[in-house]
């Protein structure tokens, strides 16, 4: 086996060289540096086997280092993996909030009426019908607000009650009474009857303090009759007020505000 030298610099080379054929050393054997001991021997031995089983430890650290490098990967993978699903849930969740921000229907809210039925809310601000059901149930307020009769007079005031607002009616009440149309169906036993002789014109509209309000002119035609016969046949026009009411109150959402004849009728 031949000798291992490890870090013996310039007595290594001294002693190699003294160890040759001819040459007058130090009286040193050839191949043993201490031939008295064999410790250079012995520790020469054991440098080579340590020498011999480190050359295997880079090659285990590099293995070390790729599966480590490996698990990383792997790991980097997965997070990335697990980034990706809940970015795409999170873009989910958004556009699905959206899209019931943007498609979900206006709130309804309902009020009770007095008879305890359920009425939707209306904006008071806002129709509660369309132009012609409005003209029409303005040319019915108008019409039985004008037919009585001397048996039923007072009943058929409170009837159309429900027409008006609670200072209109009072308004309306005290007119036909300082005019002189109740003394007349009272005293003559007489029957006022009114006839709509043409549709109903709206003259304005529009919203004041929140509140719709629209007036409308009405062409009339009012006759008085008694047991005898026809006393008078008067063609008048009425001009009303009409506003938006809560439908808690009034069914139909609306009610008269004001109602006033251009002229006064005259009883020959």
């Amino acid at each position: 086996m031949p000798l291992r030298v490890f870090g013996l610099g310039r007595q290594a080379t001294q002693a190699s060289q003294n160890s040759k054929p001819g040459h007058k050393g130090t009286g040193l054997k050839q191949g043993c540096f201490f031939p008295e001991t064999g410790r250079a021997g012995a520790e020469g031995d054991r440098t080579g086997n340590l020498a011999d089983s480190g050359a295997d430890l880079p090659l285990a650290g590099a293995l070390g280092c790729a599966e480590s490098l490996v698990s990383l990967r792997r790991a980097l993978r997965s997070a990335q993996k697990t980034g990706l699903v809940l970015a795409l849930a999170n873009v989910l969740c958004f556009a699905a909030l959206c899209v019931t921000l943007l498609t979900r229907p206006e709130p309804v809210y309902f009020g009770m009426s007095q008879e305890m039925k359920l009425l939707p809310m209306t904006p008071l601000s806002a129709p509660i019908m369309n132009e012609a059901s409005l003209k029409n149930w303005v040319a019915q307020a108008v019409t039985l607000s004008f037919n009585l009769d001397y048996v039923h007079w007072k009943r058929q005031l409170n009837e159309v009650r429900r027409f008006f607002t609670r200072q209109a009616f009072v308004r309306f009440a005290t007119s036909l009474d300082k005019e002189g149309h109740l003394d007349l169906i009272r005293q003559q036993r007489a029957l006022m009857h009114a006839v709509v002789q043409g549709t109903p014109v709206m003259t304005r509209s529009g919203v004041v303090q929140g509140t719709l309000l629209w007036e409308f002119e009405i062409p009339l035609l009012v006759t008085y009759e008694t047991s005898a016969g026809r006393i008078s046949n008067n063609a008048v026009t009425v001009v009303c007020q009409v506003q938006r009411v809560p439908a808690t109150d009034y069914p139909q959402g609306v009610a008269l505000t004001s109602l006033v004849t251009t002229r006064r009728v005259v009883v020959p």
